[in-house]
């Protein structure tokens, strides 16, 4: 069963950068390998992807919330997957984030609302956003 950790809020304020930031801080903290990462989607906009030997936990990483069909397509392959942990996007109200509630139960979802700052303080905050995602679900 797979904890599910999606960052909510309104459009352009940094949840997608923020969960990027998420797979980086994974991926040199567990020195995870080339091999050990299944892209789905990877380009210089959003990401998807799963993470293996990550604390010997499986981790799905979806950076893209504003679309019901690709967040719901991303879910279902994690969980498919055998993922432990999935860290993904979602807006504040409507599609996204009623897809992601669809999938509790039986895999709890934990909601936290993306911290709204000024442009010049966007990238910090983001960062210390990416840490407690990351320490909120144990790893």
């Amino acid at each position: 069963m797979a904890d599910i950790y999606a960052l909510q809020g309104p459009g352009s304020c940094g949840k997608s950068e923020t969960i990027k930031i998420v797979f980086d801080l994974l991926v040199n903290k567990y020195k995870v390998t080339s091999t050990q990462i299944q892209y789905f989607h990877n380009d210089r906009v959003d990401k998807a992807a799963i993470l293996s030997g990550v604390n010997g936990k499986k981790i799905g990483i979806e950076s893209y919330g504003d679309g019901e069909e690709r967040i719901r397509r991303s879910l279902t392959a994690f969980v498919k997957a055998g993922c432990d942990i999935i860290f993904c996007t979602c807006r504040t109200r409507g599609a996204t984030i009623n897809c992601i509630k669809g999938f509790d139960p039986p895999h709890p979802v934990n909601l936290t609302k993306q911290t709204i700052v000024p442009p010049a303080q966007q990238n910090q905050s983001n960062i210390s956003m990416a840490n407690q995602l990351i320490k909120k679900a144990g790893l």
